[in-house]
């Protein structure tokens, strides 16, 4: 009889176990304003970033942060700080050369990306590519072999 009662006791106590746990799940985070609601950790980033443990999510920047910033969110790399330079005029074609090239050491990686305006091939840097893809009929570069 001491067996089954140690038994029966197991078995209960698993059942008690089991329903604190669920009593006590996570609620559901799919935001980084739901994160930090929930006590979350930030980091010290900009923008700012919540982790809930399991995933992250990154503070969404005002139109005012950006202007300020003058992030071209598509181009975050872009060695031009002042946009009012590039070329805003639609291109004949944007043309990305995927055909296989040989390169002697030491020479150059020739471009393999280029904009023909005005029948002259030019370089992406100088374009407003995001101005390209939003007004013009050609919106991505074409990809030859």
């Amino acid at each position: 009889m001491g067996f089954s009662k140690n038994i029966a006791i197991i078995i209960i106590s698993a059942f008690i176990i089991v329903a604190c746990v669920k009593s006590v799940e996570r609620p559901s985070i799919s935001s980084y304003e739901e994160c930090v609601a929930a006590g979350n950790p930030i980091m010290e980033s900009y923008p700012e970033q919540c982790s809930d443990g399991i995933n992250s999510f990154t503070r969404k920047l005002s139109d005012e942060e950006k202007r300020r910033l003058n992030l071209d969110l598509d181009d975050p790399f872009s060695s031009r700080p002042d946009k009012s330079e590039l070329l805003r005029q639609c291109p004949e074609a944007w043309i990305e050369n995927k055909m296989p090239v040989v390169v002697e050491p030491g020479d150059d990686i020739p471009k393999r990306e280029y904009l023909i305006l005005d029948g002259q091939n030019r370089t992406p840097d100088e374009f407003d590519l995001n101005w390209i893809e939003t007004n013009c009929e050609i919106s991505s570069a074409e990809v030859v072999y």
